[in-house]
């Protein structure tokens, strides 16, 4: 799941591409309809965006083991 403020998406790996489907809004401002793309094909759509490589980004993140570090 994707946020901005009151925006809401689902955001998801599917094989060699990206599936980026709004669900309140358009949070990544990629547009409002459901995309299945490929990752050159969705890095140059986000291009134009306020938030260039997000999705593949955010899924990099949302993958990565978190560690807990004492101090």
């Amino acid at each position: 799941m994707v946020a901005s403020g009151w925006q809401r998406a689902c955001l998801s790996a599917n094989g060699d591409g990206i599936r980026y489907e709004p669900l309140l809004g358009d949070p990544l401002e990629l547009g409002v309809e459901p995309q299945l793309q490929e990752d050159r094909e969705l890095l140059a759509r986000s291009r134009r965006t306020p938030f260039p490589d997000a999705p593949r980004q955010l899924l990099q993140l949302f993958a990565s083991p978190v560690r807990a570090t004492s101090c």
